[in-house]
């Protein structure tokens, strides 16, 4: 997504267009908009997140209360520790970005990508909207940060 970006100098006013990438809709919302969702068939980690030809490919996520401690602990330890990277920080923010409501959440698992044994979709909704709440967090600097633009590029 192109966003631009007035600079002043001393002697004039320019327009520049910068590439700022920016946060993702819902799953609900990007559906709408064109973007396909799949649940992905082989991968390496549950991190690995694609984007191919407008098919957003997403490993299954077995959501309950193991994964959710998991998920909490290596965010905390991301956002207190210099030296580590943000890869589960970033899958927080995606994922959360992309479960805004229960109906995203009931829409994931009607996909296939997400098997439910937390609560509710509700539920499921809520912990990422505080998971992710007042984290640190670069889009640019993040391991998903070509398939936020990419998304991003398909849905504008």
């Amino acid at each position: 997504m192109k966003t631009h970006v007035s600079v002043l100098s001393r002697h004039t006013k320019k327009n520049v267009q910068a590439e700022i990438p920016s946060l993702i809709g819902s799953a609900k919302k990007l559906q709408l908009r064109g973007l396909q969702f799949k649940q992905k068939g082989k991968f390496e980690t549950p991190l690995d997140i694609t984007l191919k030809s407008g098919v957003l490919e997403i490993p299954k996520l077995t959501f309950d209360d193991f994964f959710t401690s998991l998920l909490i602990n290596c965010v905390a330890f991301e956002q207190f520790s210099m030296r580590c990277s943000t890869e589960m920080t970033s899958y927080v923010t995606f994922m959360g970005c992309l479960i805004n409501t229960e109906e995203d959440a009931t829409f994931l698992s009607e996909k296939g990508i997400i098997d439910n044994y937390f609560g509710t979709g509700e539920q499921v909704s809520l912990f990422f909207k505080n998971t992710g709440k007042n984290v640190a967090f670069s889009i640019s600097k993040s391991f998903l940060s070509n398939v936020f633009e990419g998304v991003n590029e398909h849905t504008s």
